[in-house]
């Protein structure tokens, strides 16, 4: 199973998210569509709604992972970054790779998204560590039916 790690806020330029690691290859940098609507002054029910309208052009495990109904829901109210009432009410809880993010900027194509995508890309997925003595790490499994490999090896 393959694990997330939540290791806390992160800054870069003029935005602040989260900082999560792993679920597209260990190590790899993800982004929730929460922080990607923050980002891009845009509501997470229109993010959402761009990405459910386009799923078809999203590859579960390579570019996205719905997170809801999966362990790693439990850290991201513990964090505070969803509510609980957030949680319930949403369909999906998604978290984008760095590939699923370019999909997602194809998609808005405006002139700010990729100005915000050059920054993220530049400064945070290609980052390759962060040294921060105040930061603690928590790492949660994905339920196993959001694991590309687990559904790999169910298959054969």
């Amino acid at each position: 199973m393959m694990d997330l790690i939540l290791k806390g806020k992160i800054s870069i330029d003029d935005m602040e998210f989260n900082h999560i690691e792993g679920g597209f290859g260990k190590g790899r940098r993800s982004i929730l569509a929460k922080d990607i609507a923050d980002i891009h002054d845009r509501e997470l029910r229109e993010i959402n709604e761009r990405i459910n309208v386009n799923r078809i052009r999203f590859k579960d495990g390579i570019d996205i992972i719905n997170l809801k109904g999966t362990e790693f829901e439990i850290g991201l109210t513990d964090n505070g970054i969803y509510t609980q009432n957030a949680v319930n009410r949403s369909r999906n809880i998604y978290l984008l790779s760095e590939r699923g993010y370019a999909k997602l900027l194809k998609i808005l194509e405006d002139d700010f998204a990729w100005e915000q995508y050059e920054k993220l890309v530049d400064n945070y997925f290609n980052m390759r560590e962060i040294i921060t003595s105040n930061q603690t790490s928590k790492s949660l499994p994905i339920a196993p039916n959001n694991n590309p490999l687990q559904q790999q090896k169910e298959k054969t």
